[in-house]
């Protein structure tokens, strides 16, 4: 006898036991939302997360997988485009941010390199006038300390001598005899 063949013996023993008849209807399951909200959550973050670590051989064919996989686990490409649109517009959005940001700033760095410039050049100017006159006070210092050294020596030059009779008498040099003698 066969594995699914029915033997007669089977047939003709009554099941002490009869189950009930009952139709069974079939139970209708709830549509899971976790997956909808799952493909509404899946934007352009996800598809590029995704597509960095596809090769990039043969391309048409590696985006038509991708498409029909997203799909049948209903998310729809085109949504996933459209974020991409809009995060397109926050970026140049942000760019454009930025880009008078630094405008902003490079307005400021010439504005103070000018400043610099100013100053430096109010710097030169100053060194230059305090130069002058260190070289005028030192001209002036080189007199004062020519006409004190010459004060000095006429006063070293007149002595008071004493005569052998014994009266005092004050020897001056004149500045004639001294230069040439």
């Amino acid at each position: 006898m066969g594995l699914f063949s029915r033997s007669s013996e089977t047939e003709s023993v009554p099941s002490s036991n009869p189950e009930p008849q009952s139709s069974v209807v079939p139970r209708t399951i709830p549509p899971d939302n976790s997956v909808k909200e799952k493909a509404d959550e899946y934007g352009i973050e996800d598809a590029i997360k995704l597509m960095r670590d596809l090769p990039d051989d043969n391309i048409e064919m590696v985006v038509t997988v991708v498409k029909k996989t997203l799909e049948s686990t209903d998310i729809h490409v085109s949504q996933i485009i459209s974020d991409a649109e809009k995060k397109e517009v926050r970026i140049r959005d942000r760019v454009k941010k930025l880009e008078a940001e630094i405008a902003n700033h490079e307005e400021s760095i010439a504005d103070r390199k000018n400043k610099i410039s100013a100053l430096s050049d109010d710097l030169s100017e100053t060194t230059r006038v305090k130069e002058h006159l260190q070289l005028a006070e030192s001209a002036n210092s080189t007199e004062s300390a020519a006409t004190a050294a010459e004060t000095a020596e006429s006063d070293a030059n007149t002595q008071e001598e004493e005569i052998p009779d014994g009266e005092s008498v004050a020897k001056t040099e004149t500045a004639e005899s001294s230069s040439t003698g």
